[in-house]
């Protein structure tokens, strides 16, 4: 729901549909004002640029809820993120965009998600299609920019992520694809039910 591109909050790009800087607060300053709520206790650390979202790997997540905004287009989509991990364990949940919290048990869903799997960070760009990005390296103490793209075509989905702009995944296109926008979905960071709170910053 962020364009690829690294920016700070002088250089926001037009048309992009949710921006989060965690500047003290889970606001959007992107043109949609796309608000997020803290649940569980909030807190913040220094980050990248100004400050970021700091779970605490137990309790706290960002939830931004329903949004017409953010449902994403058959097209595909694109999330950017600076992320800095106090842990790499398995099931640690980074982010999620689905409709029900199944995290891929559900063909009727499109679910989208990313999480720590075998020590690296695995990306589940469709329902059935979950792959290793080979990123193992998120808690080594330095901030990291981590760019998530899925497209659908009429052949499958082709998935991509990028780790400080070396390309780390560039998947054979999944078959399964995208027929419809993907209405009442929620972006959540740092925890989905079926997965384990995510622990560092973001």
């Amino acid at each position: 729901m962020i364009t690829g591109k690294v920016i700070d909050n002088s250089a926001i790009p037009s048309g992009l549909v949710g921006y989060w800087n965690g500047d003290g607060n889970a606001l959007g300053t992107s043109e949609s004002s796309i608000d997020g709520g803290w649940v569980g206790t909030s807190s913040y650390d220094s980050g990248k640029f100004g400050q970021a979202f700091k779970f605490d790997g137990s309790t706290s997540y960002v939830n931004f809820g329903r949004q017409t905004a953010l449902e994403t287009s058959a097209e595909g989509y694109t999330l950017s993120l600076w992320v800095k991990a106090d842990l790499m364990e398995n099931n640690r949940l980074l982010f999620s965009y689905d409709r029900d919290n199944v995290l891929g048990n559900d063909n009727s869903n499109y679910d989208i998600f990313s999480r720590i799997t075998n020590g690296a960070l695995s990306y589940h760009a469709i329902t059935g299609c979950e792959y290793n990005t080979n990123i193992v390296d998120l808690a080594n103490g330095n901030w990291h920019h981590v760019v998530f793209i899925s497209e659908s075509s009429s052949s499958g989905t082709r998935a991509r992520v990028y780790e400080d702009g070396v390309q780390k995944l560039d998947s054979n296109v999944c078959t399964r694809k995208w027929n419809s926008v993907m209405s009442d979905y929620i972006l959540r960071i740092g925890f989905n039910s079926n997965a384990n709170f995510w622990k560092g910053a973001v």
